[in-house]
């Protein structure tokens, strides 16, 4: 599941450099270059702001948005020679391929993750869904920098290795439902 290479340090510190015009290091109080997690899009490391707080930095890797863009064309074409051929009569493959094109390009820009978060961090709040969402502090977030609160927990991969669900997870799932049925009401 976590099976990808962090970014090589030399990128990273370019990336920083590019979005604050400073390394890691010149932005946080303490930055911990190794990474809790990487992904294909991107990783998060653990940092500290001025006054002490901890938080988790979501950088996105080099290149991404140029390979997707790539991705997305050639995508695009498999989907309208799909639907040129009609053997998919049920759903519009173009229609699929745009919208998971939109999503994806929004995921990219991690300004516009941060707003997501932010609003749904209120609707959670509002509600009496046991999850915490990590507020972004927009002051340090950019396209392709997300700065959030960090919050300590279990991953769901842990559970997943342990062969056991969460504690409560049928009631926390149930809740979780009827949050997301209710929130598009």
């Amino acid at each position: 599941l976590d099976d990808v290479s962090p970014i090589e340090p030399q990128l990273l510190d370019g990336i920083f450099i590019k979005e604050y015009g400073k390394r890691p290091e010149e932005v946080f109080s303490k930055f911990e270059r190794k990474p809790l997690s990487a992904a294909s899009f991107g990783q998060v490391h653990a940092a500290w702001l001025a006054d002490g707080e901890k938080v988790a930095i979501k950088v996105q890797r080099p290149f991404v948005a140029e390979d997707f863009s790539m991705d997305a064309r050639f995508f695009s074409f498999l989907a309208w020679v799909i639907g040129k051929t009609g053997i998919v009569k049920t759903i519009d493959p173009q229609k699929v391929v745009r919208d998971f094109i939109h999503l994806t390009e929004r995921e990219m820009d991690y300004l516009k993750e941060a707003e997501n978060l932010m609003r749904l961090r209120g609707q959670v709040s509002r509600s009496k869904l046991r999850v915490k969402i990590p507020k972004a502090h927009l002051e340090y977030t950019t396209r392709k920098i997300l700065v959030m609160e960090f919050i300590e927990g279990q991953t769901l991969k842990s559970f997943y290795l342990a062969n056991t669900p969460p504690p409560d997870a049928a009631s926390f799932f149930r809740e979780a439902i009827f949050f997301e049925l209710y929130s598009f009401l």
